[in-house]
């Protein structure tokens, strides 16, 4: 996938996942949401030229550690070259290699599905009970689903009035992004997240969408091939960078 391209999925799915703070720091943008998500806890290096690499680097450390947060870059074909071996040289790890996955929905077959839209707190409670993560631990997740301007759905689906299946999407201009997609361990493999995602896209076809995207970690080869299933095809990798005794 072109810089182009991979830009404008990356501006989507910044505004879709909103961090609570963001500060401008040479052309990278440092992102706070009270360490929920590196999503939205991560600098995010978009200049495709080589910042002032060293400068750039201490000033994100430095803004992470006034708010008891760890430094954490997140390294995408936008970042400067030089920035992942800067990193590396510093002792930052590795860690979760993941794909961004898009689907062109202009040639995609869409399929309704029974899911069912619910308000912001049913969902998330919803959603913590799926992931078996107590509420208390998603406030901050919580304020990120409240500040999200653009058009969202959150979504799930019943089976004899459980819920087995819960996911969001936020659409920003023609871009649908699909997130905390979670299915009931003991449900999974039975369609279920197939079915919401099909709804998910179903109904975003309806609203004029025209591009989706998501993204997953290279490791969790059952989403992996559940979204291929559905016609995802992989667009370009990423991954975080962290220091080693704070991954």
């Amino acid at each position: 996938m072109d810089k182009e391209k991979i830009r404008a999925l990356e501006n989507a799915s910044r505004s879709a996942w909103r961090a609570l703070e963001e500060i401008p720091v040479g052309g990278w943008v440092a992102r706070f949401a009270n360490g929920y998500t590196k999503r939205a806890n991560s600098v995010n290096a978009f200049a495709d030229a080589d910042a002032d690499i060293d400068a750039n680097i201490a000033t994100c450390e430095k803004l992470y550690a006034a708010r008891n947060l760890p430094a954490i870059f997140r390294l995408t074909p936008l970042a400067p070259p030089s920035l992942d071996r800067a990193l590396a040289s510093r002792g930052y790890a590795k860690i979760e290699p993941s794909l961004t996955m898009n689907l062109d929905l202009r040639d995609w077959q869409s399929t309704a599905s029974h899911i069912r839209e619910l308000e912001l707190d049913a969902w998330l409670a919803a959603f913590c009970a799926l992931a078996q993560s107590p509420i208390a631990k998603h406030q901050a997740h919580r304020e990120i689903l409240r500040t999200i301007t653009t058009p969202k759905f959150f979504a799930m689906i019943y089976k004899s009035e459980q819920p087995v299946a819960c996911g969001l999407s936020v659409l920003t201009d023609a871009h649908l992004g699909l997130f905390d997609i979670v299915t009931d361990a003991h449900y999974r493999n039975q369609g279920y997240g197939f079915q919401l995602v099909a709804g998910l896209l179903h109904r975003a076809r309806e609203h004029h969408a025209t591009n989706a995207y998501l993204q997953v970690t290279q490791s969790n080869a059952p989403a992996r091939h559940l979204y291929e299933k559905i016609g995802f095809q992989n667009a370009y990798e990423y991954w975080y960078r962290v220091t080693e005794n704070k991954a």
